[in-house]
């Protein structure tokens, strides 16, 4: 437990995460450690990190990623250990607009998602080659987010925070908000 400690300070200290951080980081390594009996496989690497990350979350500050990437968040596998990882820690991800209009208050546009996700996936069924058209699945919540996003924009949704919440890549949300934005399905929201 004494080596846990010690790896979570030095990864706070790199961060310059402030102590209420550092506190939070530490309640869910212990929570997560009793949860999975200390060890949570591939993730394993990944746990002082996002223990720390979600702490930030939960404080709502800002996340520093550049500094984190150099730390090993940037590594492929960091999304997927940190979902599984929230996911153990009882973190809900947030799926449908609704829930999304409700947490970022912008109730007032809930009408526009839906319509603009179906152009959205007609759009990016268009643009694929037939092979993989059998092979991309609407369902995960990273389409969702980027959609939520591009229209939200005027709501001043930040995407970073938008990405967590749904527990989204980010290399790979940026890439859909680049579709989006270029494809200009969005054009009259702009």
């Amino acid at each position: 437990m004494e080596v846990c400690a010690r790896e979570m300070n030095l990864l706070c200290q790199k961060l310059s995460a402030p102590e209420n951080v550092v506190t939070k980081a530490q309640e869910y390594l212990r929570k997560l450690n009793r949860k999975t009996n200390n060890y949570v496989g591939q993730a394993d690497m990944f746990k002082y990190l996002i223990c720390i990350e979600l702490a930030y979350r939960f404080y709502d500050l800002s996340w520093e990623q550049p500094k984190a990437d150099a730390l090993g968040a940037k590594a492929k596998s960091y999304s997927s250990s940190r979902a599984m990882i929230a996911s153990i820690l009882g973190f809900q991800i947030l799926k449908s607009f609704d829930e999304l209009c409700e947490k970022f208050k912008c109730e007032h546009i809930s009408n526009r998602f839906q319509p603009m996700f179906e152009k959205y996936c007609q759009r990016k069924l268009q643009s694929l080659p037939s092979i993989q058209k059998s092979y991309i699945n609407f369902g995960q919540s990273i389409y969702k987010a980027a959609v939520f996003y591009t229209v939200a924009k005027e709501a001043k949704v930040g995407f970073i925070l938008l990405h967590f919440t749904f527990g989204a890549d980010l290399e790979k949300f940026e890439a859909l908000l680049r579709f989006l934005l270029c494809q200009r399905i969005f054009k009259k929201y702009k």
